[in-house]
């Protein structure tokens, strides 16, 4: 499946994770994260699906993104209307979770 329009960081432990861009035509709010297993092969791993779940951020277009002591953050954006958002997202790679920042 094709992607654009996605955010990628690097975490410490030499693999990287991206959110969101598009699939098949269609904004997605997944996020994955992928691991060098050797020179030759990267393993992926989908850490969050694509949902309209409140406990996680929406779909979105051209948002920030950066990693901070192994979490993921992601800011603002634009959503299907290209409405623009200003609400921060913290993903924490060991807990498996997000959560919202106040701003």
């Amino acid at each position: 499946m094709p992607r654009d329009d996605h955010v990628m960081s690097d975490l410490s432990d030499g693999s990287f994770v991206i959110f969101g861009g598009f699939v098949n035509g269609s904004r997605v709010n997944e996020l994955a994260k992928f691991t060098m297993t050797n020179t030759q092969t990267i393993s992926g791993q989908v850490l969050q699906e694509c949902s309209n779940n409140q406990a996680q951020p929406q779909i979105r277009a051209s948002c920030s993104s950066c990693v901070y002591n192994d979490k993921f953050y992601v800011f603002g954006g634009q959503d299907d209307d290209n409405g623009k958002l200003n609400d921060l997202w913290e993903f924490d790679c060991a807990g498996n979770s997000w959560r919202q920042i106040q701003i």
